[in-house]
């Protein structure tokens, strides 16, 4: 029986810096431990984000461990990691002695991105005698009057590195997309990509899930979803949804959601059902399926697929069918050097190629949450911290951050309970189960313990360490193709 594995635990950069996570709260995304076998059956435990300031104990016990049978949505095959491992090996050859990744605008942020989803930290992705990826990502912070898209991607990119996205490099990425953020949405008020891309770097930094430019983002998005249930990159319907937007905004939706965040299921299931509904025969996606044909007609392309498969992956379909046809179209796309075209045949180029190595590790957008605790009195994160103990020498308490709303509606996606005061005793609005005399501090210690006893347990069948929530991939005959 093979085990797959993903857990929180502390990034690779984060014990060479002797920096562990110390926070109380630990918001974990949605990972797997999936078990094979030769009728491949699988079980699934699936850890969602857990806040017990927010959620009752029963809540949050139901949320740690949650079963189902399912087919693995994050295992690659024999096919995919060779695919990968080429894909990945044209990129290294790309690599300046600066530590950039050669190619268009942004590419060393996708690059930082597909590395981590491959299992390679790109703090070691060295240049023969230069710089490492992350060097040149710490040198090279967005220019003076940068688009919001800038620091959304670069915050990506950071966190998928495990590294912190408030002080790299000397720079907070996060205080300055916030900045950005006016008249109830961020960056360009013609342009909603800037908005969605919002959402899942924020979810990626971890702010609270009240903060205005997270929700305003998240509104100003939903509020532009058409008819046909797809999204654009602009505000003006007539430029129609396509494809890369759309897949863009799923998984911003599933990030949000997964977080706590009030998403209406609805959009998330009329998005993925524009996004299917634009498939060709031969399993690939193409930006918009309404192209004419004397423009070339909806032709399949390597970015389109790349992006629709991430998104099918976020949502947990990575097995499903037209998950792996659509996998198949990206590894006909190959070429001998290992690089990915736009279309084949054609040049091969870093982005298309990095998007592909993302897409086929079963990696997507947000797939790592920032996890160390967060800048003392940052108005963007959370005080989750517990009162301090008394002690012989007074010192004065931490001025306590805003509850989030105690009447809040549950959210989409994970069956929660509506926050519990210090003290309280019980639970309302949702919770299954009072606790009665349990400070919200004791239910703090205690589910840390549970959530320390699971690691230690999973941490005996782990067969080698990853990242945040990143998955230990096993190349079986029952994995998905």
């Amino acid at each position: 029986m093979a085990f797959r594995i993903g857990i929180i635990e502390s990034t690779a950069a984060n014990r060479r810096r002797g920096v562990v996570p110390t926070r109380k709260h630990h918001r974990l995304t949605p990972t797997t431990l999936s078990t094979g076998s030769k009728a491949n059956e699988r079980m699934e435990i699936t850890v969602k984000s857990i806040n017990v300031k927010r959620i009752g104990l029963t809540t949050a016990l139901s949320l740690l461990v949650g079963i189902a049978p399912v087919g693995s949505a994050f295992a690659t095959s024999p096919t995919n990691t060779s695919a990968v491992a080429r894909g990945v090996g044209y990129v290294n050859t790309r690599q300046g002695s600066d530590g950039k990744i050669a190619g268009f605008a942004g590419v060393s942020d996708w690059a930082a991105i597909a590395y981590e989803a491959a299992g390679t930290d790109p703090a070691t992705v060295i240049a023969p005698g230069g710089a490492s990826l992350v060097d040149y990502l710490q040198a090279n912070p967005p220019a003076a009057g940068a688009p919001a898209t800038d620091y959304e991607r670069d915050i990506l990119a950071i966190t998928a590195a495990g590294l912190d996205p408030y002080l790299f490099g000397g720079t907070n990425y996060v205080s300055a997309l916030v900045a950005l953020h006016t008249g109830g949405q961020i960056g360009s008020a013609t342009a909603v990509n800037d908005d969605f891309f919002g959402v899942l770097a924020l979810v990626a930094a971890h702010v609270s899930n009240t903060d205005s430019a997270l929700t305003d983002a998240l509104s100003f998005t939903l509020a532009h979803q058409h008819a046909d249930g797809g999204f654009s990159y602009s505000t003006d319907a007539a430029t129609g949804s396509d494809v890369d937007d759309t897949a863009a905004t799923l998984m911003a939706l599933h990030s949000a959601d997964a977080a706590g965040l009030t998403v209406d299921a609805q959009s998330i299931s009329n998005a993925k059902a524009y996004l299917l509904s634009t498939k060709n025969a031969d399993g690939g996606f193409p930006y918009d399926p309404n192209t004419p044909i004397a423009l070339g007609g909806p032709v399949s392309n390597v970015a389109s697929t790349s992006w629709a498969v991430m998104a099918l992956n976020a949502l947990g379909d990575g097995s499903s069918a037209d998950n792996k046809n659509a996998r198949t179209f990206l590894r006909s796309q190959q070429q001998t050097d290992g690089s990915f075209p736009y279309t084949a045949p054609g040049a091969g180029d870093t982005s298309n190629t990095a998007n592909a190595v993302t897409a086929l590790s079963c990696g997507f957008f947000c797939q790592h949450v920032y996890d160390r605790p967060l800048p003392e009195g940052d108005v963007l994160g959370e005080d989750i911290s517990p009162s301090p103990s008394v002690s012989p020498s007074p010192s004065p308490s931490p001025e306590a951050s805003p509850s989030p709303d105690p009447s809040a509606s549950p959210q989409v996606g994970a069956v929660l309970g509506a926050s519990t005061g210090p003290g309280s005793g019980s639970t309302s609005n949702g919770s299954l189960l009072p606790v009665t005399g349990v400070t919200a501090n004791q239910l703090t210690l205690l589910l840390a313990g549970i959530v320390s006893l699971a690691a230690a347990t999973v941490a005996y069948v782990r067969t080698r360490r990853h990242k945040i929530a990143q998955v230990v991939r096993e190349n079986s005959p029952e994995d998905i193709t």
